[in-house]
């Protein structure tokens, strides 16, 4: 079946026959029609003489005779010689109205009561009598001759009497094969079309609908050009071709049928192949148009501000309000002006809330997702143009921001398991080398080297211990699983004391602790415990990398409503990293790693802080590393 389709031989051998099928069955119901004006398919037996058609002839004859004929003889009768023309030609009408060459019989009464008459008192098949007005000479009254027809029968000349007789004699004998063959010639014509319309688009050697040639032609155009040429083709089959002419009727008739039938069947065939290709409205100059119009307003509009475009929009409704005015006024119709004015006021109201709506929904979306709802959606429905963009736009970031937080939690979440979970599962093994390295030193060695050994056992054991510990409680702070039991606390007071507790501690590294604060209370809502684990974690690193010789400053001051304390110190190490890099996990600012550090003490601090509902942030200046850590103050 798909060898059909694809094939170009049989698409025109196609085509061939359905122009064929198309005269055929255009000639049939064309006569079969004329057979049934005449009664063929209601009688058994046919006379000629009983026909339209005989009477029609006779008609023909008849008139023939008395404008052209009798014309001729009245000329004859009253002049005494005629030029050549009107001799010759009475001459060829007395021939041809002879009995030998014609059956047709006529008599004429003229006014002074001779006759003219060519009919012989012979039996006749057919009789019949007209009448036919005529302005003779230079009289304006129109004068009416009767004339008198007759049909001979039988008939004894060959004449299209006798051919009629015969040719639809044999149309009657045969009017149930010429009926048939009609049916079978329209069934296959729709058959043929059919297959055309099926077949239409497809080649071989090629994938999908082939639109080339004709059928690239725009369709409205094309449209146009069918529909003069069937205008013309009409007007083809309405002309006028005589009175009885009827196989010059068929034959025009076929040929017109044919060829809007031709037009017809192309222009069905390219409209298959355009739907076929969804190329219908797309391959018009129509749309061309409305292409072209809609991207230069859509650049034009494009490339302007809010304002920008409000401002087309009130000139376009300027000019078309001004446009109707003119035009009511040439009508002098006040009143329509009035209500068209009345129409724009209610549109652009219309327009103005339509508009508020769209961009309210766009409004609570934004204000949603500023407050922190990932779960926000603007809804797009009824929006259109830019408000529609804008509105997926703040879908997508929520999205992707939604994505992202989702992301970072599940990695955080995993990190913390994993550090929580690895930490459980060295820590009791630790415990177990801690206590054997504890019973080792109990034991009387009497090697120094062992001895030597056992303590490095023992500092690195413990140092591991602690790690792991720092370690777990890095995860809990990051995490959040930490009981935090806030209270009112006195940052002051809370200083001071933490002054008396590492005063001491920091003369033994050679280091000075310098306390400036206020003499009032500096009330703050923070965990007791959880505050003084991050100022430990503070001053230990202090104490670790600071230089020695030097001051360490610790403030606490009031700016804009938030209690600020600083730790302030000059490192012995060179800092060669920024402040958001100290407080990541495991980095340290003594680069080769001679302390004993776990670098997990500031990101501890950090994430205590957070926990508390303040603000770790730390700053590093040259040799200078200072620590912000900031407060709500109570009122």
């Amino acid at each position: 079946m798909k060898g059909v389709i694809y094939s170009w031989p049989v698409k025109i051998i196609a085509v061939i026959l359905s122009l064929l099928m198309c005269i055929v069955a255009t000639a049939g119901i064309f006569g079969t029609a004329v057979f049934m004006s005449m009664g063929f398919y209601s009688q058994q037996d046919w006379n000629y003489y009983d026909t339209s058609i005989c009477e029609n002839r006779t008609y023909y004859n008849a008139r023939t005779v008395i404008y052209e004929y009798y014309l001729a003889y009245q000329k004859y009768q009253k002049e005494e010689t005629l030029d050549r023309t009107t001799q010759q030609e009475l001459e060829w009408y007395d021939k041809k109205f002879s009995s030998e060459n014609t059956n047709f019989r006529f008599r004429i009464e003229q006014e002074d009561g001779e006759t003219i008459s060519t009919y012989q008192d012979e039996p006749y098949g057919f009789d019949t009598e007209y009448t036919f007005g005529i302005y003779s000479g230079d009289s304006e009254e129109e004068i009416e001759y009767t004339i008198h027809c007759y049909v001979v029968d039988p008939m004894t000349a060959n004449d299209e009497y006798q051919s009629d007789m015969y040719w639809y004699g044999e149309a009657f004998r045969y009017r149930y094969t010429i009926l048939n063959l009609t049916i079978a010639a329209s069934v296959l014509l729709i058959v043929l079309c059919i297959y055309l319309i099926c077949a239409a688009g497809h080649k071989r050697g090629e994938e999908g609908i082939c639109v080339g040639g004709l059928h690239r032609i725009p369709f409205d155009l094309l449209t146009g050009m069918v529909l003069l040429s069937g205008v013309f083709l009409i007007s083809i089959l309405e002309a006028t071709t005589g009175y009885v002419d009827v196989l010059t009727d068929l034959i025009r008739t076929c040929v017109g049928i044919t060829g809007i039938f031709g037009l017809g069947l192309f222009y069905i065939v390219s409209l298959a192949v355009r739907c076929k290709n969804h190329y219908v409205w797309k391959g018009t100059i129509v749309y061309w148009c409305y292409r072209r119009i809609k991207e230069i307003i859509i650049r034009l509009y494009q490339n302007r501000s809010f304002l920008g475009k409000a401002f087309i929009w009130i000139l376009f409704a300027g000019l078309s309000t001004f446009t109707i005015g003119v035009m009511c006024m040439e009508q002098n119709s006040a009143g329509a002006f009035l209500f068209y004015i009345m129409l724009a006021c209610i549109v652009a109201a219309s327009l103005a809330m339509v508009f508020q709506i769209r961009y309210k929904k766009i409004r609570q979306g934004i204000q949603k997702i500023a407050l922190g709802d990932l779960n926000a959606h603007v809804d797009t429905t009824g929006l259109r143009g830019e408000m529609k963009e804008q509105a997926e736009n703040l879908n997508s970031i929520n999205e992707a921001v939604r994505a992202a937080v989702e992301k970072q939690l599940k990695s955080e979440r995993m990190k913390t398991e994993l550090i929580t979970n690895v930490s459980h599962d060295i820590k009791t093994p630790l415990t177990s080398i801690v206590n054997y390295v504890d019973l080792l030193k109990k034991q009387e060695v009497q090697d120094e080297t062992a001895k030597e050994y056992i303590e490095v056992l023992e500092r690195q054991s413990i140092r591991l211990k602690k790690l792991i510990e720092d370690l777990i409680e890095a995860s809990k702070a990051s995490s959040g699983n930490i009981a935090v039991n806030m209270s009112k606390l006195d940052m002051t007071e809370l200083l001071k004391q933490l002054l008396g507790e590492y005063s001491d501690r920091m003369k033994e590294h050679d280091l000075e602790l310098v306390l400036t604060a206020p003499e009032y209370e500096m009330p703050i809502m923070a965990d007791g415990q959880l505050l003084w684990r991050v100022f430990d974690n503070l001053l230990s690193n202090v104490q670790k990398y600071s230089q020695a010789g030097t001051r360490v400053y610790l403030d606490v001051k009031e700016e804009e409503g938030c209690a600020v304390i600083t730790f302030r110190n000059i490192s012995r190490y060179a800092l060669n990293i920024s402040g958001e890099e100290l407080m990541e996990r495991f980095v340290r600012g003594d680069s080769s790693r001679h302390t004993e550090g776990s670098g997990l003490g500031l990101s501890i601090a950090k994430s205590l802080t957070e926990l508390m509902n303040g603000r770790f942030d730390i700053l590093v200046d040259g040799d200078l590393f200072k620590v912000q850590i900031t407060f709500n103050k109570l009122v």
